[in-house]
C-alpha cells in the first residue's frame, strides 16, 4: 500500500468495496509527510501491525507516533524487496522533507505511482518510460488556478516547481516519455477524481 491519507473509516470502506482484507496488507510505503498522505497511517498500521517504509526526513517531519518496530527507514532512491515484489524509491521535487514516489515491480510488470510532483525531473521521466501501468498526477488547470480564489502564496506554492504539476505538464510528460510497454494510464485529478485510459 502507498500512503494512507484518509481516515480509517473511509480506508476500510474503500478496501471493502474492492474486496481487500486490510489484514492482507504486508507493508505501507509513505511518499511524504503531508496530512493528506498520512492522516490514517498511524491507526491503521498499529491496528494491523503493518511495517512502514519511509525516509527519515519524512518521519521526522510527520510527527507520527509509531512503534519503533514498525518503522523502516529507507533512502529516497532505495530498493526494498518484499516477497515477489520490489519497490523502488523515486526522488522528486516537492515541498516536503526527503519525499519520494515509488515504482512497484514483480520483475515483469512495472507500476509507477507519481503524485505530488513539483516538476518533471529525470527520475520521473525514467519512471514513466519503464512503466506498464502509470498513475500520474494531473493536479490543476493553469488558467483556473490563475483566476481562482486561492490566495497568491498558495497559487505560487502549487505552481512554483515544488508543489504540483498542471494538467498540461502532465500531458506533456506522458506524451514525451511513454513507451510502447505502457498499457494503462491513471490520472490523479484534483478532488480525488480518477480517470482510467486503456489502449
Amino acid at each position: 500500500m502507498i500512503d494512507a491519507g484518509i481516515n480509517n473509516k473511509h480506508l476500510h470502506l474503500r478496501m471493502a468495496a474492492l474486496g481487500i482484507n486490510p489484514a492482507s496488507i504486508s507493508a505501507i510505503f509513505v511518499t511524504h509527510e503531508h496530512t493528506d498522505h498520512i492522516c490514517g497511517l498511524s491507526v491503521f498500521a498499529k491496528r494491523y501491525q503493518i511495517p512502514i517504509y519511509l525516509t527519515q526526513g519524512t518521519y521526522e517531519s510527520s510527527r507520527l507516533q509509531l512503534p519503533d518496530y514498525l518503522v523502516n527507514f529507507i533512502k529516497s532512491n532505495s530498493v526494498v524487496n518484499l516477497e515477489d515484489l520490489s519497490v523502488y524509491g523515486i526522488p522528486k521535487y516537492h515541498d516536503a522533507q526527503e519525499p519520494c514516489s515509488f515504482l512497484v515491480s514483480d520483475g515483469h510488470i512495472n507500476i509507477s505511482v507519481l503524485t505530488d510532483l513539483g516538476r518533471i525531473c529525470d527520475n520521473v521521466k525514467k519512471a514513466i518510460r519503464i512503466a506498464d501501468i502509470l498513475f500520474l498526477e494531473a493536479n490543476y488547470d493553469e488558467q483556473m488556478l490563475l483566476t481562482g480564489r486561492y490566495p497568491y502564496h498558495l497559487k505560487n506554492r502549487i505552481k512554483g516547481g515544488w508543489g504540483h504539476i498542471s494538467n498540461d505538464l502532465s500531458l506533456g510528460a506522458f506524451l514525451d516519455h511513454r513507451s510502447e510497454r505502457l498499457k494503462h494510464l491513471i490520472l490523479g485529478i484534483y478532488q480525488e477524481k480518477i480517470i482510467l485510459l486503456t489502449w
